[in-house]
């Protein structure tokens, strides 16, 4: 029986190997190629193309801005969402639902729009600018875009939601009498948070987090829209490299250590968080 349930399977791995192992596979390949000029690919082996990525600083500069802006987009989701996936999980409120509808609004809203509206709200004569000019908090209009502040600002409107709604699952499933237990015993409502809701639910921190820092650092739409072309990152690097310098095995090279930093990252966090929560459950 369990055998037949596993033929199930094989249509999906079929989809996983052609829409994700085999592309990976593919620019492994290419990475490993010798590259002769615009748009040419040598048929010899090297790994001059990783020596390059790991020697210039302009590349590994981008890499690390990359993975900054990942991070800090991350760290934001968690503690902007955090306090209202807390009181979605525990609320009794009929309004519930109109609740969670306006949080996970944004995901049914296309990201070229969502990046349009945040440049028509931020820009030097957008409606921030204009109302801080009108209360005469400012005199000239403030940079809010095509700069990393920009780029920060679109990426949590875009992955607030997400991470909202793992964090609301794993706290709907941490019994609330144990929190009544911890007030019984004398524990206020922030040492109950801190000592018990928060531990228990790490798993789901930690699940949110390599979500939105794994879709924050292969990004390109917002990046570039928000950034203004001045906010390099390495998914724009890696499009210039295949668009405008016709670089293509920097530019697969550029791929494969974007997804085994993402993956190695993602892993360590996975371990980190998973030792926490049995170092508090013992």
């Amino acid at each position: 029986m369990k055998k037949k349930w596993g033929l199930f399977t094989i249509p999906a791995v079929a989809v996983l190997i052609v829409l994700f192992v085999a592309p990976q596979a593919f620019l492994l390949i290419q990475s490993l190629h010798p590259h002769l000029g615009p748009a040419r690919i040598g048929a010899g082996w090297t790994t001059a193309n990783y020596a390059r990525i790991f020697s210039d600083s302009y590349y590994i500069h981008t890499l690390l801005r990359t993975i900054w802006l990942s991070l800090l987009t991350t760290l934001l989701c968690l503690v902007l969402g955090y306090p209202v996936a807390y009181f979605l999980a525990r609320t009794r409120t009929r309004y519930r639902a109109m609740i969670t509808l306006i949080v996970i609004g944004p995901l049914l809203i296309t990201i070229v729009v969502r990046s349009l509206g945040w440049i028509i709200l931020l820009s030097d004569n957008g409606a921030v600018n204009y109302l801080l000019r009108s209360l005469r908090i400012i005199d000239e209009p403030i940079p809010f875009i095509y700069n990393q502040f920009g780029v920060v600002v679109g990426l949590v409107h875009a992955f607030l939601p997400m991470m909202i709604i793992i964090l609301v699952g794993v706290i709907q499933q941490i019994d609330r009498l144990l929190e009544e237990a911890a007030a019984d015993l004398g524990a206020g409502r922030l040492e109950t948070f801190v000592r018990i809701v928060i531990p228990l639910s790490l798993p789901g921190i930690a699940a949110g987090g390599v979500l939105i820092f794994g879709v924050a650092s292969s990004v390109y739409t917002t990046t570039v829209m928000l950034g203004g072309g001045r906010v390099l990152t390495t998914p724009v690097q890696i499009g210039q490299e295949f668009q405008m310098t016709l670089n293509y095995p920097i530019g697969a090279a550029l791929a494969v250590v974007m997804a085994v930093a993402t993956f190695g990252l993602a892993v360590f966090g996975m371990r980190v968080s998973r030792a926490k929560y049995l170092e508090t459950a013992l």
